[in-house]
């Protein structure tokens, strides 16, 4: 009885978090700044003029590639190239948001394999995120979706997908995210890095790496190996991806030490008068490190709370992986 009434409340307080959620992004989304990125990159890409009625801040469009998503890739190169120039907050906001990404993805694509809930599809996620960030879709439908619906079954991708999984997106996000931050800023190789991080290629990119990864799970107890096998492997993926989050983490400390003085500089830099692209990171960063805690309580309650006292030293990211890779379990 207890267990139904937690899970009942978790699922009341994510869909309530994620409300507020939703209304904090969207604050920051409707900006005049993002709104004048989307304005002039659409015109531009239609090669129209912007009337009286939309007239808004001017925004110096940079070099962007129209092949890797149209007036979409535009409007993220712009978004990429002000975090860029917004130094050192923007990095920092950066970062900070990469090493809780890098859960997030492994995540999604271990849990749709595994759970049959409304939200279990690679497709379903895409499309929900390039409406709303991770950081909204998790608490406000994925943990009510997980509550309400899932089911666990035996993981339906093979080893070598696991593998894949992480090769062909995770680390190659990671190399991609620093080539952004220390890659000639003028140069043309800098806007196809950008382009291809957050334009809807990246959308593309993830569906094909994804699509594959379902097959048919073991059909007799003389192949439960198989099924062992695969959780092993999953365990072994969120270990790396908690390696390279907290080596992400600790590399963010160490320059947030350097770089201010006290929290309320810090604060003031990457929140209070940071600009929209720093303010919308830190604030993703935030929202989904409470959604990914949010997750993992479901899935164990004590092993979450446990490991808090590990979030200020490998950080949030790392931890959550953690804790997740001990949930892995064929029995």
């Amino acid at each position: 009885m207890f267990g139904i009434l937690f899970y009942l409340f978790l699922g009341l307080v994510s869909l309530l978090f994620g409300l507020v959620a939703l209304l904090e992004t969207h604050g920051i989304i409707h900006d005049d700044v993002f709104y004048s990125m989307w304005l002039a990159c659409k015109h531009h890409y239609n090669n129209t003029t912007i009337t009286d009625d939309q007239i808004l801040p001017t925004i110096d469009l940079v070099e962007y590639e129209p092949w890797l998503g149209g007036p979409m890739s535009c409007v993220v190169t712009q978004f990429f190239h002000q975090v860029r120039t917004d130094q050192p907050a923007g990095m920092l906001a950066y970062f900070l948001h990469l090493t809780l990404t890098l859960p997030s993805i492994l995540m999604v694509g271990v849990e749709t394999a595994k759970f049959r809930g409304v939200l279990h599809s690679w497709f379903t996620i895409l499309m929900l995120t390039s409406q709303a960030t991770m950081s909204v879709v998790l608490p406000l439908l994925w943990i009510p979706s997980y509550l309400l619906f899932a089911r666990e079954g035996p993981i339906q991708f093979s080893t070598s997908r696991i593998w894949g999984l992480v090769a062909l997106l995770i680390l190659p996000l990671v190399a991609l995210s620093f080539l952004l931050f220390f890659m000639d800023l003028e140069s043309s190789e800098w806007s196809y890095c950008a382009g291809l991080l957050g334009g809807p290629i990246a959308a593309i990119v993830t569906i094909l790496t994804a699509w594959p990864l379902t097959s048919t799970p073991p059909s007799s107890s003389s192949e439960a190996h198989v099924v062992t096998s695969r959780y092993r492997n999953v365990v072994w993926a969120y270990r790396i991806v908690a390696l390279l989050s907290g080596f992400l983490w600790v590399l963010w400390v160490v320059a947030m030490v350097e770089t201010f003085d006290d929290v309320d500089q810090m604060m003031n830099v990457m929140w209070y008068k940071a600009r929209p692209p720093v303010a919308f990171l830190s604030l993703s960063a935030m929202l989904l490190s409470i959604g990914l805690c949010m997750f993992a309580s479901c899935r164990t309650l004590t092993g979450t709370l446990m490991s808090l006292v590990w979030f200020p030293w490998i950080g949030p990211g790392a931890t959550i992986a953690m804790v997740l890779a001990g949930c892995e379990n064929p029995a």
